[in-house]
């Protein structure tokens, strides 16, 4: 049991929602923050990867309307960027895939994928008042120019495996 206060309900009451009201100002800074630096990191990824290719392969930014409105396309590999709806005061939820490249309306794909999409769920991390990325269940945590890199190069990974399914697949294709 704690010691009697001198404080009033009504006065105790006040320092308690005026505690409360911080604190949820608080976490609308911060999701502020991490909306903005989600936006920093989707631009620094079309930033690096802007008129570049791989071999004959061209990267490009959401170069057809489909139902992922952000992603970064590599051949038939795509590297989808969403972001969750926020209920209440709930952190907004952040998620990379490194997927087949959407449809364009009208198109359907003849086959099943050949390797299995890869999701990276992500969360913001703030220290020293430095925003990081990290990936849940892996050690992966960098702020946002870093880990644009280190995701733009998992792209390419992702798209040699791709290709080495598709070979082994269809080895008559001569791909």
């Amino acid at each position: 049991m704690n010691e009697p206060s001198s404080l009033s309900f009504e006065e105790f009451l006040r320092q308690r929602n005026e505690a409360k009201t911080l604190e949820a100002g608080d976490r609308a800074l911060f999701r502020m923050a991490a909306e903005k630096e989600w936006q920093r990191l989707k631009e620094r990824v079309r930033q690096i990867t802007e008129g570049k290719m791989l071999g004959a392969d061209l990267f490009e930014w959401s170069p057809y309307p489909a139902s992922y409105p952000d992603f970064l396309k590599l051949k038939d590999v795509a590297l989808l960027f969403e972001a969750g709806t926020v209920v209440g005061d709930a952190p907004q939820k952040y998620r990379v895939v490194f997927s087949r490249r959407p449809l364009r309306s009208g198109e359907m794909w003849a086959d099943r994928e050949p390797i299995p999409a890869e999701r990276w769920w992500l969360t913001v991390e703030a220290e020293s008042s430095v925003l990081y990325w990290a990936v849940r269940d892996s050690r992966v945590r960098l702020i946002t120019e870093k880990f644009g890199d280190h995701i733009a190069m998992q792209l390419v990974e992702y798209q040699q495996r791709y290709m080495d399914a598709v070979k082994a697949k269809y080895p008559w294709a001569g791909i």
